[in-house]
Formats: structure tokens, sequence, C-alpha cells
């Protein structure tokens, strides 16, 4: 398939055709990302004879698809459902497909924290409180109110040098964040208030993760209930995702 017909998760939209990037599987019902101008959306491929279009386009002015969840695709009868409903409601299909799709939350990883470190770079204006943050950060990653601790500095001074280039970003998840600081306060470099907030972010993380893909489960399980589908069915697809997750 190098062309998908997306219900995007926007209301306001009709779906819309992307091109399928080289190496990229994609079938109906998978769960994709789509992009839509700066933005990028969750959405849902769909038959193209089922979902009619007002906006195609020419294969030479289709976007590439972002990405494809982990997530096992929408069944058909769970897509004939979507398609039932949004008919006999006067709703848009989109609104409709969004109750299997509870929360994008679900369909992500694990959150991360944005870190930043020293890059080495001076910039052309150094003032007193910036020397003094740079020289005091040294080779410390962190956050940015806690680099300016280190600093003995505001806030706004950090951010400042993030801005012009002598810090740089730091993508890091909550385990790893944990981790780091551990090693950090037993070298002497963090204290144990580092730790208990760390290991707060931690599980406030797997807290809405948990909450995330419980909305979705339930949700799927209520429409697999409309649907009229195999209860066993439902019971097998609920323990994999319980035993996976």
């Amino acid at each position: 398939m190098s062309r998908a017909r997306v219900l995007v998760m926007n209301s306001a939209l009709g779906p819309l055709d992307y091109r399928v990037p080289h190496g990229m599987q994609v079938e109906p019902g998978s769960i994709v990302i789509a992009p839509l101008g700066p933005r990028q959306l969750v959405g849902v491929v769909w038959e193209p004879e089922r979902m009619p279009s007002d906006a195609e386009v020419g294969d030479n002015r289709l976007r590439n698809l972002i990405g494809v969840f982990p997530a096992a695709p929408l069944t058909a009868p769970l897509r004939r459902l979507i398609e039932w409903t949004a008919d006999y409601y006067l709703a848009p299909p989109a609104a409709v497909a969004r109750m299997a799709l509870a929360s994008s939350s679900a369909l992500e990883g694990a959150k991360t924290v944005t870190e930043y470190r020293a890059t080495g770079l001076v910039p052309d204006r150094v003032t007193p409180q910036r020397e003094q943050a740079l020289e005091q950060i040294g080779t410390h990653q962190g956050l940015i109110r806690e680099l300016a601790a280190i600093g003995n500095v505001s806030d706004a001074v950090i951010r400042g040098l993030a801005k012009v280039g002598a810090l740089e970003q730091a993508v890091r998840s909550a385990e790893q964040l944990v981790k780091s600081t551990r090693r950090s306060f037993e070298a002497g470099s963090r204290t144990l208030v580092d730790i208990l907030n760390a290991e707060q972010q931690l599980q406030s993380t797997r807290r809405d993760l948990a909450q995330a893909r419980y909305l979705y489960l339930i949700s799927r399980v209520r429409l697999q209930a409309l649907a009229g589908g195999d209860k066993e069915a439902v019971i097998t697809e609920l323990n994999g995702w319980l035993a996976g997750g």
C-alpha cells in the first residue's frame, strides 16, 4: 500500500490521503501519526471505498505518514460499528472513532523530560551571571531549575544560555532521570530531595499512563459489546493487553 486514506482525529476534517513511506506497513485499521500543517495528529487507516474524501489530491502532492503506533489495528467489525454509529447519530466519524482511542497517551511510551547541559560554546555576550552559571554548572546536566540552583542564578539566566546555544537539550525518560539522580546522589552532587522529586515524577508518569490504558481498554470493551462481538475474543484481547502492560 503506497497511498492510505486516513481518518484523522479531528472532527472538523474529513478523511485525508497520505503517502505510505517505503518500508512502512499499514492496513485498514492501523493507528498512525499523520502530519497536518505543523501539527501531528493520530489517525486510523480506512478503506477508501467506505470513507469517501472531498479532498483527494494527486500522488505528487501527498505528504508522508510519520509513523505507526505499535498497537493492534481496529478490527473490521469495529470499523463497521463506527461507520454505523456515525451515520445513525449524524456524528462525524472521527468523533465516533475517538471512542475507540480514548486517549492517545495509552498508545505512547513512557513520558520524557527535557534537561540541559553545557555545550562548551561561550556566548558573545557574557554577563557576570552567565559566567558564574557556566562555571558552576560544569559537566552537570539537569532541569532548568536544577541548573539555576547549581549556578546560584535565576531560571531566566539558564533559559538565556539555552537560547544562545551555550546549553543544549537532553531528552530523557522518567526512568532514566531516577537512575541518574540516584547516581548523582551517591556522588554527592544531588540531594535526597532531588531523588524524591524524580521518584514522584516517575510515579506520576506511570499513573497517567495506567489511567490512559484503562480508559482505552474500557472504551474498546464497550464498543465490542455494542457490536455484539465474541466475548471470549474480547477477554483474550484484554488478557493480552494486561499481560503486556
